[in-house]
This record gives structure tokens, C-alpha cells and sequence, in this order.
């Protein structure tokens, strides 16, 4: 099977997991697949976007930077490649790994470098200057939205999906709407 037979079989089952294309392909290596895959989803994404529509970011961070955000409206990472993707008026939804749990959404303002220590000690050179959207008094579990978040693909170990990608994940639309539907019923 070639890259375009590949493609092609893709867009007729786009929400399967990656299990299904293991079994359907077998001929193929379990780590091109992955890799195909993530660039067939991550051109889908793009497209979705094309037409001057912000992006939708997850940002997963830890209870103590949270703190620092909700005070400074600043948010940092030490990896700039999937930060610098990152554009003035995107959305950002901030995510508590540990707790599990959605707690603000923020328009970006500023994506911009700065190599003083912000974050207890650390330097977190990759920045984004925020403007509050919701930040919520009552969070919200990720765990109620599992079943229905298409970028959570194996709902066993969901979990998985919220950790790596350097604590930034592309989120669609539709996991976007999802998401802020959840935000709006329970509001600030």
C-alpha cells in the first residue's frame, strides 16, 4: 500500500483508533502508520483553520503555574516549536494535569520571548501575554468529556493524550465546542 492508498482509505474512516489501521494494515510498520497518521490529523486541523480562524490550543500545566497565570495573565513554555505556532487571538484552554481539570479560557494578545525567571525558579522563555475569556470557580473534569473529545482517541488510557506534545495540544472545533459548551452551562 502506498501514501496516497493510505490517505485515501484515511478519509473514509477518519475517527477510527490507531488499533483499527494496525489490523486493516498490517503489511505496514506500527510507527509509520503513527506517523502518517499524526500528519493526515494535523492537516486536517490546519484546514479546518485556513480561513482566518483563530486556533484552538490546550495547554496542560501544573497547580503551581496556575497560580502564576491567573495572577500575570502569562503563561510559559520551555519548548518553542509548538509555542511559536501559537498566534495573537488564538484561544488557549488551560488545562491542570494532575487534577485533571479545565479551569480557564484566554485570548492571546502577545506570543513573545523572555529569558527572565517567572515560574518558581524556572525559566520558561516561550511566552504568551493572555486575556482572561472565563476563568472558571468551578472547574471542569476532563474525565465527563472523555467519551466525547475526538483528539482523546484511546478512552482507556486517556489520560496519555494529555500528557507529552510539550503540555500543547491543537484541539478541533468541534472538541473546542464541546468544551466551551461545558464552560457556558456552568459559568464562571
Amino acid at each position: 500500500m502506498n501514501e496516497k492508498e493510505f490517505r485515501d482509505f484515511y478519509k473514509k474512516h477518519p475517527n477510527e483508533k490507531n488499533e483499527y489501521y494496525y489490523r486493516t494494515f498490517p503489511e505496514l510498520n506500527k510507527s509509520s502508520i503513527r506517523l502518517s497518521l499524526g500528519k493526515l490529523r494535523e492537516i486536517e486541523l490546519n484546514k479546518e483553520f485556513e480561513k482566518g480562524m483563530p486556533k484552538i490550543w490546550l495547554l496542560i500545566i501544573n497547580q503551581k503555574n496556575w497560580d502564576i497565570v491567573k495572577k500575570t495573565n502569562i503563561i510559559g513554555s520551555k519548548y518553542g516549536t509548538k509555542m511559536n505556532l501559537i498566534k495573537k487571538n488564538d484561544i488557549i484552554i488551560i488545562y491542570i494535569k494532575m487534577l485533571s481539570l479545565i479551569v480557564g479560557e484566554y485570548n492571546v494578545i502577545l506570543n513573545y520571548k523572555d529569558e527572565k525567571e517567572h515560574f518558581h525558579g524556572e525559566i520558561y522563555p516561550f511566552r504568551l501575554k493572555l486575556d482572561p475569556i472565563k476563568i472558571l470557580k468551578n472547574p471542569i473534569s476532563i474525565r465527563s468529556l472523555i467519551n466525547r473529545l475526538e483528539f482523546i482517541r484511546n478512552k482507556k488510557s486517556w489520560y496519555a493524550h494529555l500528557y507529552g506534545g510539550r503540555g500543547i495540544k491543537q484541539l478541533s472545533s468541534k472538541d473546542y465546542k464541546i468544551i466551551k459548551k461545558e464552560i457556558l452551562k456552568i459559568g464562571a
